[in-house]
């Protein structure tokens, strides 16, 4: 363990130099990040509802720990939605240079009929873009998309896709977790996309519905932040050297289908 701290340590710090000399830049150019969440027990008064909504002026700006919760209740009728969002470009101006976009959103509704007719749900969209310029196959910008989300109940949605700037698909994912490394070697914007659906509650006869809870976590950052924090700690690089030995793929620095000691000098 002696040799390889010796051999690894450094040749990590040199390929780190290495990356800061490649001239791809990344910057956000498109912001749309919207949800809303309901609950109403319908006839007896107004619902109760929120929404968010990136207007112009706002765009690229951080959301810190939006959490609405928005009940109704009329004798042993309960409606219930909330929306959590925690979202953010990285980079101090995000609009000239970026390092990535990172989110954690949840998105819930539970509703109880009791002769009273409920209505619950709870939506959220996200769809950001990112232009890269400066790269080519030679010169790749290395990218890591990390996260996961839980398994959507019957009746929900969750989904997250990474499109290239022709609109294919390089990632879309309704359930699971993942660590994946992406080579960026196409110029021209990426599109980064999550949807998160409670479903429309609103049953016909009395009964309960829900709790119904969709979540996703996900970073789309440098290729070295192995965990996805957006930020680089020494525990990124624990935590890639345990992968590797572990022979998890999220280690496979260079792409290749396997593991071998060069990816750990690329990483």
């Amino acid at each position: 363990m002696l040799s390889l701290t010796r051999t690894v340590l450094p040749a990590l710090a040199l390929s780190f130099l290495a990356s800061a000399a490649h001239a791809q830049t990344l910057r956000a150019t498109c912001d749309n990040r919207q949800g809303r969440c309901f609950a109403d027990v319908i006839d007896s008064s107004d619902p109760n509802e929120f929404s968010y909504n990136v207007d112009p002026s706002e765009i690229f700006r951080s959301y810190a720990a939006i959490n609405q919760t928005v009940t109704q209740n009329v004798g042993a009728n309960h409606s219930t939605a909330s929306i959590s969002v925690n979202s953010r470009f990285l980079g101090a101006s995000p609009a000239t240079r970026t390092t990535g976009f990172i989110m954690d959103n949840i998105c819930s509704a539970q509703v109880t009929r009791a002769g009273t007719n409920v209505r619950a749900f709870s939506n959220d969209t996200t769809a950001v873009c990112m232009t890269l310029s400066g790269a080519s196959s030679g010169s790749p910008l290395r990218m890591r998309l990390v996260g996961g989300m839980t398994t959507p109940p019957a009746g929900t949605t969750s989904n997250l896709r990474l499109q290239l700037p022709s609109g294919t698909d390089l990632a879309n994912i309704s359930t699971g977790t993942f660590n994946r490394i992406l080579n960026l070697t196409t110029n021209g914007e990426y599109r980064f996309t999550s949807t998160l659906n409670s479903g429309d509650l609103q049953p016909t006869s009395n009964s309960t519905v829900g709790p119904r809870m969709v979540n996703i976590y996900a970073s789309f950052v440098c290729m070295a932040d192995f965990d996805g924090s957006g930020t680089l700690t020494v525990q990124d690089i624990f935590g890639y050297i345990n992968a590797w030995f572990a022979g998890n793929l999220a280690a496979d620095t260079n792409n290749s289908g396997t593991l071998v000691v060069q990816d750990i000098f690329d990483y």
